[in-house]
C-alpha cells in the first residue's frame, strides 16, 4: 500500500525530467518507514528517553499494550530540512512522516503492586526520497538525528488515563 501511494504521489509531482523513480525506490522507502515506526525502533527509542528522564526517580517503566495507539505513516510531497553531517540542507521529495506512541505504567522499583504514574512516549521521524535535481544520488535519507521523542507523564488517577481491570 505504501509503495502504491508513493507511486501516485510521485506521478502527480511530474519529476521525470529530474530523476527516475522506480518501484524498487518506492519499496525501499516503504520498508524503511515501516522499520522506523515499528515498536522495536520507535518503542525502543521512546523507552531509552523515558529511562534517561527517570534515571533518579526509582521507578520502573512497564509497557502498557492495552493503551498502545496505532502506528502512523503519512506520505506527502514536500520540502524537508535534513541534518546532514556537515550542515542542515533543504530538499524536495517524497516524505514519509512516521509516528509511534507507546504507553507505559510506572511502578515503584520495590513495589510492583503500586503504580505511581503513567507515561506516553511519542516517537516522530521523517524519511525522504529526494525528487529534486540537487545531486545525482537517488538514495533515501533517513536522518536519525531528526528523530524526537515527546514524553507525557501523568498521575494514574488523572481522567485522561483509564486503567481497565478485567479480572
Amino acid at each position: 500500500r505504501l509503495s502504491r501511494a508513493g507511486r501516485t504521489l510521485v506521478d502527480r509531482a511530474g519529476v521525470e525530467d529530474w530523476r527516475t523513480v522506480d518501484d524498487a525506490d518506492l519499496a525501499k522507502l516503504a520498508k524503511l518507514a515501516l522499520r522506523a515506526v515499528n515498536r522495536t525502533e520507535s518503542g525502543g527509542l521512546a523507552l531509552a528517553a523515558l529511562q534517561r528522564l527517570l534515571a533518579d526517580a526509582n521507578v520502573v517503566p512497564v509497557p502498557d499494550a492495552r493503551a498502545a495507539e496505532p502506528l502512523k505513516v503519512a506520505l506527502h510531497l514536500a520540502p524537508a530540512k535534513l541534518l546532514e553531517p556537515d550542515d542542515a540542507k533543504w530538499r524536495f521529495g517524497l516524505v514519509a512522516d512516521v509516528e509511534g506512541v507507546t504507553a507505559y505504567r510506572l511502578y515503584a522499583h520495590d513495589d510492583f503492586d503500586h503504580m505511581v504514574a503513567t507515561a506516553k512516549a511519542t516517537y516522530n521521524n521523517t524519511i525522504l526520497l529526494p525528487l529534486d535535481a540537487l545531486d545525482d544520488h537517488s538514495h533515501l535519507v533517513f536522518d536519525r538525528a531528526n528523530a524526537s521523542v515527546h514524553l507525557l507523564l501523568s498521575h494514574p488517577d488523572d481522567d485522561d488515563y483509564a486503567v481497565v481491570d478485567k479480572s
